[in-house]
């Protein structure tokens, strides 16, 4: 019976009939703390109407006096359910901040991919003058639909990959998200999904091994299609139930065949990899030797491998065109993928404390965080340059520095290369010159970001005139709107503040001009501070 009133009574919680109890209220609290109520409503984030029967979690930590001498920690973690309005409330509550999340099918939180500069992310302070909270939750988004064959019938069992498009400081990055299988009627579905800038390739099978019988079979349809060499993004937009339908069709495919250059061993299979990402074919290594062969339709590809041996990690990857005929006498290079040691010097009239990120270049202009940083340094005595080093494969790759205070990395480079500006080539064997990095006094912009006339909190972004290998980040202003950006380039930038956090492609022309058009154009001087009133900008 015990056991059936606790349930009950948990029930009544979740159901929203009456308002959800802090165990604060239960331990052993000075008398003279405040409780108070803490109340809000869910809403949706596109209609702006209340969402029922969400689940709202209070959590924090109870501040407990024990015998007036010391105080410990006990954890509050309260639910309860929101009723026909959206509102929510928790009584009693000691706490000086709480977190507030919400859960709901069909729903995901807004800040993740559109943070406004006065978003608490969940953290909620409270004191006298907390009123409701409003808490707004998207509708999720999806991808759905069918793959058909020439004929139009259904295909199940074929596949579909999900890549999103991730900036990251200003750098173009592209993320495997997902691969599904069609089901029997051929239908396949993503989500949820956060809004944002994908791409799908949908084709019959993936790293097929054997020939097939003739010379046509099906290959793989990338959506958005590619127009020339342009590689269009799906902008799927917040809720946005998006439908991709897939129409395969067969094409001719040619032979191609050679040999893998290695020590004893080989793969079982080399991979033929094209311009989308796909593995929808596959060279097989004929009886573990060192022949291979693929069917391949006309396109560009790279032929790709990875495996371990006892002789250690190996690794390959060529280019290969196929332009209307086969193709023969390949030779594939397989490398051991043991680390390459590159020396890294830093020197400068300043002294920073510094960061330095490899960042490897993918194909279609995109990069990838790594393999290997430095470990973060401070630089005591510039007479004397401060030595380090990574640990790369062979590849290629771009350089960005990350420095505090009024400090930027005036010139990276590598023998004659400007690594600013050109990437560092590694190849096999080779024995790299040391990477110098100099540091200098940079620029500040400083200023306050105003709405409607008034201080406040917003985002600031700076756009430079030549993208390099620097990171940016918009940085967010404090309550009276002052911000301070330090160790910019002395170049010329585009300013301007925004309402939510934006991840800008600072390498799309596209994109950045829309924003420079609303944004203030500076000129920068080392050692120079530019002021600034910046007018923040709606995003939508």
């Amino acid at each position: 019976m015990m056991r059936v009133c606790g349930a009950l009574v948990m029930f009544l919680l979740l159901c929203g009939s009456a308002p959800a109890q802090s165990h604060c209220a239960k331990l052993a609290i000075p008398p003279d703390a405040p409780k108070r109520t803490v109340t809000g409503r869910v809403i949706d984030d596109l209609s702006g109407r209340p969402i029922v029967g969400a689940v709202v979690t209070l959590s924090g930590f109870c501040n407990v006096v024990n015998g007036g001498q010391r105080e410990t920690e006990e954890p509050v973690n309260e639910r309860t359910l929101t009723a026909d309005d959206g509102g929510f409330a928790f009584e009693n509550i000691t706490l000086p901040a709480v977190m507030l999340n919400v859960s709901k099918d069909g729903y995901q939180d807004v800040w993740p991919f559109r943070r406004t500069a006065e978003d608490p992310i969940g953290n909620y302070p409270l004191d006298a003058v907390t009123g409701p909270i409003t808490i707004r939750l998207a509708p999720v988004a999806s991808i759905s639909g069918v793959v058909r064959g020439e004929d139009g019938t259904p295909m199940p069992h074929a596949w579909v990959t999900l890549w999103c498009f991730q900036p990251w400081s200003g750098w173009r990055t592209l993320q495997y998200c997902n691969s599904l299988k069609t089901a029997s009627d051929g239908s396949y579905g993503f989500g949820p999904l956060q809004p944002g800038r994908y791409f799908l390739v949908a084709q019959a099978w993936l790293a097929k091994h054997e020939a097939p019988k003739g010379t046509l079979d099906y290959v793989p349809v990338r959506y958005p299609l590619r127009t020339g060499n342009a590689a269009p993004l799906l902008e799927l937009r917040e809720g946005e139930q998006a439908h991709v339908d897939f129409a395969l069709h067969r094409e001719k495919l040619h032979h191609i065949t050679g040999t893998v250059t290695s020590r004893e061993q080989w793969p079982h299979l080399v991979d033929v990899v094209d311009e989308d990402r796909s593995k929808a074919y596959a060279a097989p290594i004929a009886n573990q030797c060192c022949k291979f062969e693929a069917w391949v339709p006309n396109g560009h590809f790279r032929l790709e491998a990875q495996f371990t041996s006892s002789d250690g990690e190996f690794i390959g990857s060529t280019p290969l065109e196929v332009a209307g005929a086969d193709v023969s006498g390949l030779v594939f290079h397989l490398t051991s993928a043991t680390g390459i040691e590159i020396p890294i010097e830093i020197t400068g009239a300043v002294k920073p404390f510094w960061f330095l990120q490899m960042v490897t270049q993918r194909p279609g202009g995109y990069v990838e965080a790594g393999p290997q940083s430095t470990q973060s340094g401070w630089m005591r005595d510039t007479t004397a340059p401060r030595k380090e080093s990574v640990s790369v494969r062979p590849g290629s790759y771009e350089l960005a520095v990350l420095a505090t205070g009024n400090v930027y990395a005036q010139s990276v480079s590598s023998g004659g290369t400007d690594l600013l500006r050109e990437p560092l080539m590694v190849n096999a064997g080779d024995r790299p010159d040391p990477i110098h990095v100099v540091m200098a006094e940079g620029a500040i912009v400083a200023g306050v970001t105003r709405r409607g006339g008034n201080p406040a909190r917003a985002f600031v972004h700076a756009i430079p005139e030549h993208p390099d290998g620097r990171l940016f980040q918009p940085m967010l202003s404090d309550e009276n709107g002052k911000f301070r950006l330090e160790g910019l380039a002395p170049e010329t930038y585009w300013l301007f503040a925004s309402e939510i956090e934006l991840p800008l492609d600072l390498r799309n022309r596209g994109e950045t001009d829309f924003w420079k058009q609303r944004a203030q154009r500076v000129t920068l001087a080392p050692g120079k501070t530019t002021t600034l009133d910046l007018r923040v900008l709606s995003a939508r």
